[in-house]
This record gives C-alpha cells, sequence and structure tokens, in this order.
C-alpha cells in the first residue's frame, strides 16, 4: 500500500534545502542509489544548494542521475534539463561521469525513447518488467501535467513502454517522458511543487474536487512505495496549511489524552453530521476541518459514531479551536 505525506516549508528555496537534505540522507542508506531528476525552476535552487552543501560528499560515487524527462534538443540548448543541472549541479561535484545517464535529446525522439528505456532497464534493478527508481524527483505545472506526460496525453500514465514521447500542446515541442507505470513503480517518488500558480490544481487533487481526474500528477500513486509532496506554503495556499496543521495538531492531542477525551465523548450527542473522512480510532470518528474567521480560527468537527445531517449548531461540538495556527 502507498504511504503518502506532505511537507510544507516557508518558501521555495526553504523547501528546495529540505528536500536536498532528505534526498541525501535517502542516498546515504544505499550503496548504490538510483535517482531520475527532474527540471524547473525549483530544482534549480535545489542543485545550487546540494553543490554547494554537498560538494566533496562522498556519497557522489554511489548516486546514479537519470532523467524523468528531457525536451528533445541538444545538450548545450539553453532549454535542456540536463544542460541546466550540468551548469548548476554537475559541474562542482566529482560524480563519475558514468554515474550520469542523460536522454540523448538531439536524436531521433522515438528512437531515443527506445534506447533510454533499454538503458534504464540495463542499471536498475527491475520488478515484473519495469526498471525500479530508488527516487523520482517531479514537478508539476500550472495544467496539472508532470514528468513531460501532459493531460491531452493521459495514455502515457499506463503505457507499455518504459519510454514515451509527448508533444508539449502549446509549441508543439517533442520530449522523452518516463511513462506512468515506471513511475509508480518507484521505491519513493517526490514532488517539488512552489508558487501560488500551482495552488488550484494543487487544492483540487488533494481534496479531489473539479477536474483533479484530468490532471496526469494526480494519477502518481507507487505501487510498493511511498509518496512525498514537498511544497511551499503560497502552493499550498492558507485553507489547506490549516487543514494540515489542525490534524497534526489533533494527532498529537489524541496521543496525549485519550482517556480524558474518551470522557468527553460520552457527554457528546450522537446525532452529528454523517461527513466521516477519517477514522482516527474506534470511537472518534474525524468528519471534517471547519473554518472561519477568515481562516484565523479553525476547528474540528467529530461524532461518537457516524449520524445524521447536522440540523442546528447544537448537533456540532469542537474538539479542537485554535487562534492564529502559524
Amino acid at each position: 500500500m502507498m504511504k503518502e505525506r506532505k511537507e510544507i516549508f516557508a518558501t521555495p528555496k526553504e523547501t528546495a534545502e529540505a528536500f536536498g537534505d532528505f534526498l541525501m540522507k535517502e542516498a546515504g542508506e544505499k550503496s548504490v542509489f538510483h535517482c531520475a531528476l527532474s527540471g524547473g525552476s525549483t530544482p534549480k535552487m535545489l542543485f545550487d544548494y546540494l553543490a554547494a552543501k554537498y560538494r566533496d560528499s562522498p556519497l557522489w560515487d554511489g548516486i546514479h542521475f537519470y532523467w524523468g524527462d528531457e525536451r528533445c534538443v541538444s545538450p548545450e540548448d539553453a532549454e535542456s534539463n540536463f544542460k541546466m543541472t550540468k551548469e548548476r549541479l554537475l559541474d562542482y561535484i566529482p560524480i563519475p561521469q558514468e554515474n550520469v545517464h542523460r536522454v540523448l535529446g538531439e536524436n531521433d525522439p522515438e528512437r531515443e525513447a527506445e534506447r533510454y528505456g533499454q538503458e534504464l532497464l540495463e542499471y536498475l534493478p527491475t520488478h515484473k518488467g519495469l526498471p525500479v527508481f530508488d527516487l523520482i524527483i517531479l514537478g508539476m505545472g500550472e495544467d496539472g501535467h508532470t514528468a513531460s506526460i501532459f493531460p491531452h496525453q493521459m495514455e502515457l500514465l499506463s503505457s507499455e513502454e518504459v519510454c514515451r514521447v509527448s508533444v508539449h500542446p502549446d509549441s508543439g515541442q517533442k520530449r522523452v517522458t518516463l511513462t506512468g507505470p515506471v513511475i509508480n513503480a518507484a521505491h519513493e517518488v517526490v514532488f517539488l511543487v512552489t508558487g501560488a500558480a500551482k495552488i488550484e490544481k494543487v487544492s483540487e487533487i488533494f481534496n479531489k474536487t473539479g477536474e483533479w481526474e484530468s490532471y496526469p500528477a494526480a494519477h502518481i500513486s507507487p505501487v510498493q512505495g511511498s509518496l512525498v509532496w514537498f511544497l511551499d506554503e503560497a502552493a499550498v495556499g492558507i485553507g489547506q496549511m490549516i487543514l494540515f496543521t489542525a490534524i497534526g495538531i489533533l494527532s498529537c492531542l489524541i496521543l496525549a489524552s485519550m482517556i480524558q477525551m474518551t470522557e468527553t465523548i460520552a457527554q457528546t450527542p450522537e446525532k452529528i453530521a454523517a461527513l466521516a473522512t477519517r477514522e482516527i480510532s474506534d470511537k472518534i470518528i474525524i468528519h471534517e476541518i471547519y473554518v472561519w474567521d477568515n481562516f484565523d480560527n479553525y476547528g474540528i468537527l467529530w461524532e461518537l459514531s457516524p449520524g445524521s445531517e447536522p440540523k442546528n449548531s447544537d448537533d456540532l461540538h469542537w474538539i479542537l479551536q485554535c487562534t492564529d495556527p502559524n
């Protein structure tokens, strides 16, 4: 079963640096570590941080870098993900040249997709015919795409091939991308998502609302691995921040005060909203985070057992209420 968690930081820089430390910690736990990189603005900050803090790390000998997607351009082209990585990171660290497995974007796209797929099968361990990465880094576009799987090519999420050629919906530029089954076969998949431009898609995916099913990023769900979201506050938004903060506080409260809370529950009316979304224990059903007063306050609606729709405010009970959670 997939394990999922979210890590939220104040700024894009803090998000990138926290992930950089996470990445190197993960790499240090294995003698050989296979990692697929991503392009984008946040990875630029990540690579700058790694080049500065981990420049002389002995771990580079065991790290192998690949790319989750690449534009079909030469490695000297300004749009090349490899070029950006080389200038920001590879030129500053002692990683063996044979540990860098770039997509040959200058080659024929279809032939390169096939060749790169074969290279991944040769260098990575496999499971059920798929290469298995230790870690895949992904971004998410404002249209909900990830790697280079765009909403108009959802079939790439279920392709039987390791790599496919995708086409940017606006520019028509061709790219080589990992397919959905390969991404979901990884031990760990990490989304790096920052900026207010992503807030709409992040909210829809997390809450499964709107057009969330049409976004490729929503379909990333490692079969046997874990999914981690590294986000900044701008990408999450105040409403989601309150949600995550409240759930975290509630979990601690439950662990520390279960006996006291059970006594409180015994005095609570059972006639409360049947909106159950998360069962914390056999005694407490969490329904929803309720936000009011311009997000300055929030509470958690709960009940002893599923009941009926609330008739009035007397049917609701607040187990937790906080002001200014930040």
